[in-house]
């Protein structure tokens, strides 16, 4: 499939890249829309930022460059994992960018643990690829009324 993949300031290439696999918990989200925020925009002109160097894995998902951007996005889910049971295939859903290591209290301020404790931005949702897999509780539903 193809994606939008960040390698350093300035070099973002469009490629070939293996589908995700569906793995237990995770749902797979056949993107319809992705923006290009501020966070991509720095990233491409200034970066890395947020996006560690080749070599130097992020301390939450292990993941560095090149990376698939693009962290606000919706799409139709296409599948689930064993275990996601209040997710369907066909709903309509946008998935929150990140990603919270187990013993971050949510209820305090999280500015001192952006880098090394929670897991922002590109680093979490590849929006500029044609499908992909998150975790289950980072997709939420969208109501139409």
């Amino acid at each position: 499939m193809k994606a939008a993949r960040f390698y350093g300031k300035g070099d973002i290439r469009v490629e070939d890249i293996p589908e995700p696999t569906l793995e237990p918990g995770t749902v797979g989200i056949d993107v319809a829309w992705c923006g290009i925020c501020g966070t991509d925009l720095h990233e491409l002109m200034e970066g890395p930022i947020f996006i560690p160097p080749c070599g130097h894995p992020h301390p939450v998902s292990g993941e560095s460059a090149p990376i698939t951007m693009g962290h606000e996005f919706s799409g139709v889910v296409y599948a689930v994992g064993d275990g996601v049971d209040d997710i369907e295939i066909g709903q309509h859903v946008v998935v929150e960018p990140y990603i919270i290591v187990d013993d971050v209290d949510t209820a305090v301020n999280l500015e001192p643990f952006i880098t090394q404790r929670i897991q922002l931005d590109d680093l979490v949702s590849e929006g500029f690829e044609r499908l992909i897999h998150n975790n289950e509780s980072a997709v939420k539903i969208i109501v139409h009324t």
